[in-house]
């Protein structure tokens, strides 16, 4: 299941990327602000976009910035 992030500020796509690496998530890079996030295990569409919304809450809240699920 892969989760397709737009991130506000393209700078921070490194940074995101290795965080989102940290906690074993697979980080492809479809343009300057849109990351394809896969997760080291199945689940249900639901289950993963809710997982991943996790990760992406924690990292708004250490860097102050916007990220958007948008598939």
């Amino acid at each position: 299941m892969y989760v397709t992030l737009r991130l506000t500020d393209p700078d921070e796509r490194d940074a995101l990327s290795a965080f989102l690496e940290k906690h074993e998530c697979q980080v492809e890079e479809l343009a300057d602000d849109l990351l394809r996030v896969g997760l080291p295990h199945e689940l249900h569409e639901q289950q993963a976009r809710l997982e991943v919304d996790l990760y992406l809450r924690v990292w708004e809240s250490l860097h102050d910035s916007r990220i958007d699920i948008v598939s």
